[in-house]
């Protein structure tokens, strides 16, 4: 015995000489597991493999380097027709205990007997073929399949368990019993085969109960045959010796003839011939048939389930057209913006213009400059740098050229060109939308034109929007002449102003018309 922890060979103590490890529990388990291997090999011998196998199974539970329980139950298994169970407990015990190790010798037994794994492969196939018949209702196939099987490997104990059963549903109990008792001939201790036995055992009774009457009357047709035949063998001897009967007249017998033996064998044969081809017609056929629409619709399965992985194929495919699509029309919109297939090739056009005239220092023309800077949609173009560039553009162009615009509209303004002013006013709100002065300018031009909704949307809008503009109190003033609406805060601050203010403040006004007084009557129509 070696040690557990360091393989060292382990003296009579209760502790290893070498490492020290306490093996008192280990000596135990050893001995457990050995004495199950023993009761397993005495099970073996009076051919009680189910009771062996359990037994070694608990040796291995105890030690799993076990390699003499391992080969035993090798060998139970190989005895009851399972090879795979046994290659693998051989093939496990070599590679624990890869010297003097009877595994080798199995192993090289079944390697050298290829034939014989073949035919026990074979076995094992034919086996799983008559229990799906037996399931699929071909019990008749089945029966033949493991009678075949039986005969091929005659230890194959599972072909004897389902035989025996197939026959016990068929009601053929006395076939049963004989199957199971051949069953327990392999291993004794078979649960299976005895629970079978026992469940047939009353059937079996009263079968040969029904069986013992049959006989009795044979039996005594038989003795009565006898019996008359010997009466009649008397008779005729009598008759044979007795004197002659008084003459009668005479009884013409018809001519007895016997079918030809011939005859009658070729009419057994065909008969035979016709129940034969019945019964390939009644059982074969249609267990083929049955094999065969099984076969059909685990084919149909298959293409349904082939469809169906094909239709997600489809659907995904679809989804990624109609995403490449999408791609596809935004890609177009992007390429149609930088190439000014909506305009926005003109708008960098004309952008790129403007400033290459005022970096060209063409400032003589600040109007036109203005004027074309003016024409530039600022959102035709959705980019960054275009927005960055015009926004330096306007700030440039505002301050330039903000006050030269705003002092031409006054001008205008003051020489009573009302009409040609507002424009101008216009194109300066345009470039700067917080001008007030020309937005208090252009309301007074559209109050000269008679348009007080002009009027009032530009003192509204001071009066909104610039509270702190020296404008603020005229143009609240105009609101409500043109009866424009005040804010709270805007009322409360004209309420509390002095009249001496009002008065200062009428007096600006008045001066800021005086010009047109001054310069005479207005031409009509602004000219």
């Amino acid at each position: 015995m070696k040690c557990y922890n360091c393989g060292n060979e382990l003296g009579t103590g209760q502790f290893c000489l070498r490492c020290g490890a306490d093996v008192s529990l280990y000596r135990r388990i050893v001995r457990l597991s050995n004495s199950y291997y023993n009761a397993g090999l005495e099970r073996a011998r009076l051919r009680d493999l189910t009771g062996a196998r359990e037994s070694l199974q608990k040796s291995l539970q105890m030690n799993k380097r076990n390699t003499d329980a391992r080969n035993l139950l090798g060998l139970v298994y190989f005895e009851t027709g399972e090879v795979v169970e046994a290659l693998c407990q051989w093939v496990v015990s070599k590679d624990l205990q890869p010297e003097n190790n009877l595994a080798d010798d199995y192993l090289k037994q079944i390697r050298d007997g290829r034939n014989q794994l073949d035919t026990m492969n074979q076995a094992v196939k034919k086996f799983n073929q008559a229990l799906t018949h037996a399931r699929m209702d071909g019990k008749d196939l089945a029966v033949i399949q493991l009678k075949r099987i039986i005969k091929q490997q005659p230890k194959f104990l599972k072909a004897y368990q389902l035989l025996g059963l197939l026959y016990i549903q068929q009601e053929d109990y006395p076939k049963a019993a004989k199957v199971l008792r051949q069953g327990l001939k392999i291993d004794t201790g078979d649960t299976l085969c005895q629970k079978y036995l026992q469940e047939i055992q009353g059937k079996l009774g009263k079968n040969l109960k029904e069986e013992e009457p049959e006989k009795t009357e044979e039996k005594s047709a038989k003795t009565s045959a006898k019996m008359s035949a010997k009466s009649s063998a008397k008779s005729t001897a009598k008759a044979f010796f007795a004197p002659d009967p008084p003459e009668k007249e005479d009884v013409v017998m018809p001519p007895y003839r016997e079918t030809p033996g011939g005859m009658r064998a070729i009419l057994w044969v065909l008969t035979g011939i016709a129940i034969a081809m019945c019964m390939y017609q009644f059982v074969i056929l249609r267990s083929k048939n049955r094999d065969e629409n099984v076969q059909i619709n685990q084919e149909i399965a298959a293409y349904d389930s082939k469809l169906a992985d094909k239709e997600l194929e489809m659907e995904a495919m679809r989804n990624q057209i109609t995403e490449l699509q999408a791609e596809n029309e935004r890609l177009s919109e992007t390429v149609g913006a930088l190439t000014g297939n909506d305009g926005s090739g003109n708008q960098y056009d004309a952008l790129l213009g403007v400033v290459s005239q005022y970096l060209a220092g063409e400032s003589s023309d600040s109007e036109g400059l203005v004027a074309a800077f003016s024409k530039i949609d600022e959102t035709a173009v959705d980019s960054e740098a275009y927005q960055k560039v015009y926004a330096v553009m306007k700030e440039h162009l505002t301050v330039d050229s903000i006050s030269d615009i705003y002092e031409e509209a006054y001008n205008l303004y003051k020489n009573y060109y009302y009409k040609k002013a507002i424009p101008v006013f216009e194109e300066c709100l345009q470039l700067s939308p917080d001008h007030v002065d020309s937005l208090y300018y252009l309301g007074l031009c559209y109050e000269k034109r008679k348009n007080p909704e002009g009027a009032l949307n530009c003192f509204q809008r001071i009066v909104n929007e610039f509270p702190t503009s020296e404008y603020y109190d005229n143009a609240v003033k105009k609101v409500k002449a043109l009866g424009g609406t005040i804010p709270e805060t805007t009322a409360a601050t004209v309420a509390e102003t002095v009249p001496a203010e009002e008065a200062a403040a009428e007096g600006e006004a008045a001066a800021e018309e005086a010009p047109a007084e001054e310069a005479g009557a207005e031409p009509e129509e602004g000219e």
